[in-house]
């Protein structure tokens, strides 16, 4: 077997980068309504903290970028070993940032657009209730590099059989 990079391979990594676009294309649309605090942290009575709308996506476009990038150090033959458990940890990270911005700034352009508080307070209606953890199910998109870069199964014992 060879531990060259397969085309399969490559194109596993140029998934990683969807993660990055999407964030990026939702901060392109939704930044109008954004507002200056993103809701982070809500408890019984409501928001409990809040972070600035530009740290929210500098962290998701950090993180985001990151692991595209470190898929990339997948490819040398020296990594032939991990290539679809690399592609599938970092896939999981990019994903998992993208589902937070996701779920947080959606959630705070929905408010803003309808008239309501995204940062709390008795005219709030938007409880984000078990939402966040759809958030967590973005890292399933692990999954997609990782069958993407996938070489199949060569059985070794297959030329001895014959």
């Amino acid at each position: 077997m060879s531990d060259d990079a397969t085309p399969r391979e490559k194109v596993a990594v140029a998934t990683l980068a969807l993660p990055a676009v999407a964030v990026l294309v939702t901060a392109l649309m939704w930044w109008p309504e954004l507002p200056a605090e993103i809701s982070r942290q809500w408890d019984g009575d409501g928001v409990s903290s809040t972070m600035p709308r530009w740290l929210a996506l500098g962290g998701a476009i950090v993180l985001t970028l990151l692991a595209a990038v470190g898929a990339l150090l997948a490819l040398p033959a020296a990594a032939a070993p991990n290539r679809t458990r690399i592609f599938f940890a970092s896939g999981f990270a990019g994903g998992l940032a993208a589902g937070f911005w996701l779920f947080l700034a959606g959630l705070a352009a929905a408010s803003t657009a309808n008239g309501v508080s995204a940062t709390g307070g008795a005219e709030a209606v938007y409880d984000p209730g078990g939402l966040g953890m759809l958030a967590l199910l973005a890292g399933a998109f692990g999954i997609v590099p990782w069958l993407i870069g996938r070489r199949p199964f060569v059985d070794p014992y297959a030329a001895d059989a014959r």
